[in-house]
């Protein structure tokens, strides 16, 4: 009998999920002319970012746990790696990182490092900063962001950022570096999410640069593209500071957010040369535009996740021995890096 009231809650429980998960789906809308991707650069910003601008001031909604259990045991993350989109490409809602703000921003290259592509220079991108969950007196936040640069006449290139998995208890956005390599998770439901990923690419923990490095904004191909193996993201200190005492909460995101005004930078980016070197400042990631809220950014723009096997490809050095855990090679004294 226990058997069966076990197997009869299961198949409930599925039922739920048939049941209504369309009623969380986003709705196919035709938001992009049909030769958007032909367009310039500046062309395919402006476009997405008069979206975002409409939209100001409203916003997505956090799942309910049903959408948290559909991610973790239902929902295939490989259209996240495989589809070249500005768009979401399944027919849901975020599940993770549901809310969030969004600006214009530039890479401004120092000029002082050997990458190639977008690393020198990325005058035409938008950043998404958001929540991986919603944020919580007793469980802090979990902050991230996901940068999409555009080029002439063909995809953009994207890549996401965290401090880590199990966040921080601090509401500080910016208390902390992000990392394109994060730390593996000790937490137990953030271990599932990151098993979860690992089915798609492996190491979960990392995500590829080589695309942005490998076609200039104008769409050109860059016939031996130089990438490094991990972007550090330091923020900007003065941000840093002023944010210093703000409560992990809601109300204390939206006012931190909403007044940073355009032109702040936010973060000087560096980047690490191979997985044991140290880190090396190449430039900075500014704000164009002010920080908005945007139903049009929660439920619709999307940020491609590079595999790290496509680095692998091109760095085969750098893949991983068997056993080893993650990209970068700790050292036992816990310096910032080092080299073989």
């Amino acid at each position: 009998q226990n058997h069966y009231y076990i197997m009869t809650s299961k198949q409930f429980i599925c039922s739920i999920f048939l049941l209504f998960g369309p009623l969380c789906s986003v709705g196919a809308v035709e938001l992009l002319p049909g030769d958007y991707e032909s367009k310039t650069a500046e062309a395919k910003l402006e476009l997405l970012f008069d979206h975002v601008k409409a939209t100001e001031g409203t916003r997505g909604d956090f799942p309910n746990p049903f959408g948290y259990l559909r991610f973790l045991f239902g929902d295939d993350l490989s259209p996240t790696c495989d589809l070249f989109s500005d768009l979401i490409p399944y027919n849901h809602e975020k599940r993770i990182h549901s809310v969030g703000q969004v600006a214009a921003m530039q890479f401004e290259s120092n000029g002082e490092h050997p990458y190639t592509g977008l690393f020198q220079g990325a005058p035409y991108a938008l950043v998404r900063l958001s929540l991986a969950k919603k944020a919580s007196s007793w469980q802090g936040t979990i902050p991230g962001l996901g940068v999409k640069f555009f080029r002439d006449g063909m995809p953009s290139a994207n890549f996401v950022a965290m401090y880590s998995l199990d966040g921080q208890t601090s509401g500080n956005f910016f208390e902390n570096d992000f990392t394109t390599h994060v730390n593996t998770t000790s937490g137990v439901a953030t271990s599932f999410m990151a098993n979860k990923f690992a089915k798609v690419s492996s190491p979960a923990e990392a995500i590829g640069l080589s695309d942005i490095a490998s076609y200039t904004v104008e769409g050109n191909k860059v016939d031996e593209p130089i990438f490094p193996a991990e972007l550090i993201l330091v923020p900007n200190n003065e941000l840093q500071t002023r944010f210093a005492n703000s409560p992990p909460t809601e109300e204390s995101l939206e006012e931190m957010m909403l007044s940073i005004p355009a032109e702040t930078k936010l973060y000087d980016v560096h980047a690490r040369p191979t997985p044991s070197s140290r880190q090396e400042l190449i430039g900075s990631i500014k704000i164009t535009s002010k920080l908005m809220y945007s139903s049009f950014g929660d439920g619709h723009l999307f940020f491609r996740h590079q595999r790290i096997e496509e680095d692998f490809e091109l760095r085969p050095e750098w893949k991983p021995t068997q056993g080893q855990r993650g990209l970068r090679k700790r050292c036992p004294l816990g310096l910032d890096g080092f080299d073989d």
